[in-house]
């Protein structure tokens, strides 16, 4: 028994190798179409023309190959251009077109929390019931306080303990 090689209308040869290289060099086209400088789209398209045709092919080798081909495109497909993506802000184009985030060192912050800051150490009277969150009254203005763990009734005399960045916490005082 001799097994003949299936060959596409064309006459081409339906070679399984050539299905999965076309489908190889497509995922490398969309590799290229991501990183800058920018093609507008060529690239997409010479990817699209590869994945199609290797497909054509894989499915004239045999309907369950050109299924699995179909599948390796949809799962490939995302994790190369996910993988690509993630790999752009390392490059020199990547940098300048992603740029870093500033350092928590570098942030001022905002006028709020130095405003919080003043409040170390003043008294005054919680507003509502402190469980351990709640509202305070210090010199006519209200807060959002954090009581030190135990829960403070309202209209209760207060002390300002300590203040972390915009949390204000608070201990009842006699």
């Amino acid at each position: 028994m001799v097994l003949a090689q299936a060959s596409s209308p064309a006459g081409w040869s339906a070679s399984p190798l050539l299905a999965v290289f076309l489908v190889a060099v497509g995922l490398a086209f969309v590799v290229v179409e991501i990183f800058p400088p920018p093609t507008f789209g060529v690239f997409l398209l010479c990817a699209m023309v590869a994945f199609g045709v290797g497909i054509w092919i894989a499915f004239n080798v045999g309907a369950a190959f050109g299924a699995g081909v179909v599948v390796a495109v949809a799962l490939g497909l995302p994790i190369v251009a996910v993988l690509a993506l993630k790999a752009l802000k390392y490059t020199r184009m990547g940098k300048r077109l992603i740029p870093e985030p500033p350092k928590l060192r570098d942030v001022s912050g905002t006028g709020a929390v130095a405003a919080l800051k003043d409040l170390d150490g003043r008294k005054g009277r919680t507003m509502s019931m402190c469980r351990p969150s709640g509202t305070a009254q210090f010199d006519g203005e209200r807060y959002d306080v954090v009581s030190e763990g135990l829960t403070i009734l309202q209209d209760r005399p207060v002390k300002v303990v300590r203040v972390e960045g915009n949390r204000v916490i608070v201990r009842e005082t006699e």
